[in-house]
């Protein structure tokens, strides 16, 4: 996956000093003109709300030898501009969004290509720029493009009704879990200022590998022990067996339980697209953050 992280930085927070990149002359390889923000932009959010708004006004949506391009072009724009959603505004970035689609629609191979590296970079368990957030705002655009089929949209519906559940700022779905001992317990009855909701598998690398992250975390751990912070893990799936084997990797000090009704899997009433999957959220239980990493709760708390 190719993004040029420190150049798309260094053009956000100093400008670009780069002659033709200023003059719009395309490059060697055929790239198109970058738009550079007004020099009296100086605020990261207002600057990068310019570029989410404006950065597709010189492409060529009619050229689809830019989604052919051999050197990745198109591909490494696209990687550029989503960059900028993390410190965009929510309305400028779906007025961004809404801009490059209904521009992408002066050619169906175009649309389609947009679409595509819109889900892969956006959706797929393993980008490391996934972002349901992020993402609502181009699966909003396709189901309601007038060049795609009913047929095509399907998928695209059921997506975006799973993203749009527990969103940031939104109450979180209840959950019923069963503990080790039969006792019965919800999300909704932990009283703690923050929790973290961990989906997982037993025996699952992945799982362990965060689990340890967790346990090592110099900012979850005073949190934890001071009850500041509870955390619930939650195994939504079937074998009961496995994950009764597997319940002392759990930490003592954790709240460890399992979706015995299936709801979460039947109803799916969490997107579980990749396990582990983390939550974290506040006293009333409204998601401060959604399909989380470990990072990204660590980043949280430190600030």
């Amino acid at each position: 996956m190719k993004k040029v992280i420190f150049l798309i930085s260094t053009v956000l927070f100093f400008g670009c000093n780069n002659k033709s990149a200023q003059s719009g002359a395309p490059s060697a390889a055929g790239d198109f003109e970058r738009v550079i923000p007004p020099v009296f932009m100086k605020d990261i959010t207002e600057r990068a709300n310019f570029f989410v708004t404006h950065f597709w006004d010189h492409f060529n949506f009619k050229d689809t030898a830019y989604v052919h391009n051999p050197d990745n072009i198109t591909e490494q724009a696209f990687v550029d501009f989503i960059y900028f959603f993390r410190y965009a505004s929510p309305d400028k970035i779906r007025e961004g969004v809404a801009k490059l689609m209904k521009s992408a629609e002066a050619d169906s191979v175009m649309f389609a290509y947009f679409s595509r590296e819109a889900e892969h970079y956006l959706y797929e368990p393993n980008s490391p720029f996934r972002n349901d957030e992020h993402y609502i705002p181009f699966l909003e655009q396709f189901v309601n493009s007038s060049i795609i089929g009913e047929t095509y949209k399907i998928r695209a519906r059921y997506i975006l009704n799973l993203a749009r559940k527990n969103r940031p700022g939104n109450k979180a779905e209840d959950i019923q879990y069963t503990l080790a001992n039969g006792k019965q317990g919800h999300l909704y009855g932990i009283k703690s200022d923050y929790l973290l909701l961990i989906f997982h598998n037993p025996g699952c690398d992945e799982c362990r590998n965060a689990m340890d992250m967790i346990r090592n975390s110099a900012e979850i751990s005073p949190l934890l022990r001071n009850g500041t912070l509870k955390i619930l893990a939650v195994y939504a799936d079937e074998n009961l067996d496995k994950w009764k084997e597997h319940i002392a990797e759990i930490p003592s000090n954790w709240i460890n339980g399992y979706d015995k009704s299936l709801n979460i899997r039947e109803k799916e009433t969490y997107d579980l697209k990749a396990i582990p999957t983390l939550y974290l959220l506040d006293k009333d239980k409204k998601v401060v953050l959604k399909d989380c990493s470990v990072e990204n709760v660590n980043e949280f708390f430190k600030k």
